[in-house]
């Protein structure tokens, strides 16, 4: 019985050594460096997801996130999210955020891959920041939700636990009451998702 153990505790082992090696195979520091190459830029790219199907790997990167933005390092005045393919080595451009117009507006500051969705937020100047994913089988784009609130520096209130999306934005409780845009009166109120 313990030899019966020991062979299957040690065939076990040995099983998670072979899978974790053949995942091994694909770093992610040279799909950093593809990531550079594939842009044509010194600016650097962040790989946000990387899938694979049967027509290849495609890495999802983008080249404007907050937290670069908050530690003072150089941006281009366009985030760009781009989805790249390594076999056919096709790049295309999935959406485009203007980082320039408005101090901390248009950066990506929220991001998980989950699902064969891409989910990330977009910083925005006013009314909070805006949810969306991209469909990594058609690689579209769509808006979840807007006014997702920030905290006090900007970034979103947004979490995900146990495959579920959390956050909280803003609502107008007078809409209809309110003459005016500063008679509104918003209160915050929590969402969730299911991913």
């Amino acid at each position: 019985m313990k030899r019966t153990i020991k062979i299957a505790a040690f065939l076990l082992v040995a099983g998670v050594a072979v899978a974790w090696s053949g995942t091994n195979d694909r770093t992610p520091e040279p799909n950093r460096q593809v990531a550079g190459s594939v842009t044509g830029n010194t600016k650097p790219y962040v790989i946000l997801a990387e899938y694979n199907d049967a027509k290849g790997m495609k890495l999802y990167m983008a080249n404007n996130l907050r937290k670069d933005y908050m530690d003072d390092v150089d941006f281009f005045d366009t985030t760009y999210l781009i989805v790249f393919n390594m076999q056919t080595k096709k790049k295309d451009t999935l959406a485009t955020f203007e980082s320039a117009s408005f101090v901390g507006s248009g950066f990506i500051d929220f991001y998980h891959f989950e699902k064969g969705k891409l989910y990330f937020t977009e910083t925005a100047y006013r009314g909070g920041n805006f949810l969306s994913y991209v469909n990594v089988n058609t690689d579209k784009v769509k808006l979840v939700d807007s006014g997702i609130e920030t905290d006090e520096n900007g970034e979103s209130k947004i979490r995900v636990e146990n495959g579920v999306i959390y956050y909280s934005k803003w609502i107008c409780i007078n809409e209809n009451e309110a003459q005016y845009e500063c008679d509104k009166e918003y209160v915050s109120k929590k969402y969730s998702i299911r991913i």
